[in-house]
């Protein structure tokens, strides 16, 4: 208690101000719903990305799951599909590069995932394949229509378009000059 003592207060109360600042401004921050959502988006894509990635490693579940047909080329057609898309897209969905088209790309997968391979599995089992798709795809819905947040290259490039440092708003200018 003596060694306390011989400490200046000052110090003290310096080191609770910045704390408390830092930890108001971390907070203020982070509490947007935004940053929520972006935070979301990113993992949607990089966990679709590693789905990619197992289709890719194991062709033989992902055909298992698409179902045998007496034909071969369309199921070799929709794994391609299905393995392609869940890369690329899930690399531009984590990215926030063109995330409705992303998010878009991925809707019909995922519809095919709930209704013609989970479906008939029920709810409440225990891999829970059918919640999971189900959530997945309410997900890539809301992200093809609503887009990205401000943690995404698209928003980047908005802001520097709103900014006039586009290329379209040079195109712009260009032309308002020539005209006048």
């Amino acid at each position: 208690k003596q060694h306390d003592a011989a400490l200046p207060r000052t110090s003290c109360c310096f080191g609770e101000n910045a704390m408390k600042t830092m930890l108001e401004a971390l907070r203020q921050k982070t509490s947007r719903p935004s940053v929520g959502f972006d935070s979301l988006r990113i993992y949607l894509g990089i966990a679709l990305f590693v789905r990619g990635a197992l289709f890719v490693a194991n062709p033989d579940q992902l055909m298992s799951l698409i179902g045998k047909s007496g034909d071969w080329f369309i199921p070799m057609l929709v794994a391609h599909y299905v393995s392609a898309a869940h890369l690329c897209g899930g690399i531009l969905l984590a990215l926030g590069v063109a995330t409705r088209l992303a998010a878009l790309v991925q809707v019909p997968i995922l519809v095919g995932a709930v209704f013609f391979v989970h479906w008939g599995d029920g709810l409440l089992r225990g891999g829970q394949s059918l919640e999971l798709a189900g959530l997945v795809l309410a997900m890539l819905v809301i992200y093809s229509v609503c887009g990205a947040g401000p943690l995404s290259f698209d928003h980047w490039v908005r802001e520097r378009e709103r900014a006039g440092g586009g290329h379209r708003a040079r195109v712009r200018r260009r032309l308002a000059k020539a005209h006048a």
